[in-house]
């Protein structure tokens, strides 16, 4: 599982900038399975260009992805 956390915006509250840490810690606590690889942005390269960045590195080490954004909820069953 790669997770690509984007850096903090210029104008980044305190209160941001803990949340951010907070959210990086917890995917740093936990095996969510084989093998975790968190690519932590010290800057912001905002959402689009982290995205594109992301998918295309994973797919040119594995050839295919699985992409989950941080909102979608998953689960066996349809609703």
């Amino acid at each position: 599982m790669y997770v690509f956390a984007d850096g903090p915006k210029d104008d980044a509250s305190s209160e941001d900038l803990k949340i951010i840490r907070e959210t990086r810690n917890v995917v740093n606590k936990k095996l969510w399975c084989k093998e975790v690889i968190l690519k932590n942005l010290e800057h912001n390269m905002n959402l689009t260009n982290n995205i594109i960045d992301g998918i295309t590195s994973a797919i040119r080490k594995h050839g295919k992805a699985i992409i989950l954004e941080d909102d979608i909820l998953t689960s066996p069953y349809v609703r």
